[in-house]
């Protein structure tokens, strides 16, 4: 077996994770409105994982569907629009969650001018409403940090005889959480990390 090119002809056409097989999801940041200065967010709905939390539209990447299709899909899903009123205009890049999730984030636009435009799907969607744009660049979120480690479970590295620092717990450090208050609303944990890592690229 010829290795090298082989294994050249064997990489996928996108960078992803050596030994991660990870679940892969997408999300559409939607600009609406004719100057598109206005994000439009959703509020899941009661009975689904995460109820009650802001998200923008998105979900998992299904077999054989690039992450692109499945920005559009569910849009159309959640959104209750026409496909031809989803408009991707670039990727952002990709966060890898605190659950080993990779989420492609898609900016994109939406071709309609209030929420009112759009039909929920109500068993995921509660409702709809959006932020002005000129809100997210004019305030900071608030940051908290929350511990992030990783215990050694029953892995054996008494009996590998690995170095004494490996004994308890191999990383303590810091992950920060990001939080926008909009009136009575409480936008946070990934959505709010977005947005916070796409306003630090202006």
């Amino acid at each position: 077996m010829d290795f090298y090119n082989s294994l050249l002809e064997s990489l996928p056409d996108e960078p992803f994770l050596l030994g991660k097989r990870l679940k892969n999801f997408s999300v559409l940041v939607p600009f609406i409105g004719s100057r598109k200065d206005a994000i439009l967010f959703e509020l899941r709905a009661k009975g689904i994982r995460q109820s009650g939390e802001i998200c923008f539209p998105g979900g998992m990447v299904e077999k054989d569907e690039t992450p692109e299709e499945c920005a559009i899909r569910e849009c159309v899903e959640e959104l209750g629009i026409e496909q031809s009123k989803v408009e991707i205009a670039a990727k952002a890049g990709c966060v890898v969650s605190h659950r080993d999730a990779i989420i492609h984030v898609f900016i994109g636009a939406l071709h309609i001018e209030s929420p009112e435009d759009a039909v929920p799907n109500k068993k995921e969607v509660a409702a709809l409403f959006t932020v002005p744009t000129s809100f997210f660049i004019e305030t900071k979120p608030e940051i908290y940090q929350v511990d992030s480690f990783t215990e050694t479970g029953n892995f054996p590295v008494k009996e590998l005889k690995l170095p004494k620092r490996y004994y308890g717990t191999w990383a303590n450090g810091k992950r920060n959480i990001y939080v926008y208050k909009y009136g009575d609303k409480i936008i946070w944990g990934l959505t709010a990390a977005i947005l916070y890592e796409l306003i630090s690229l202006l």
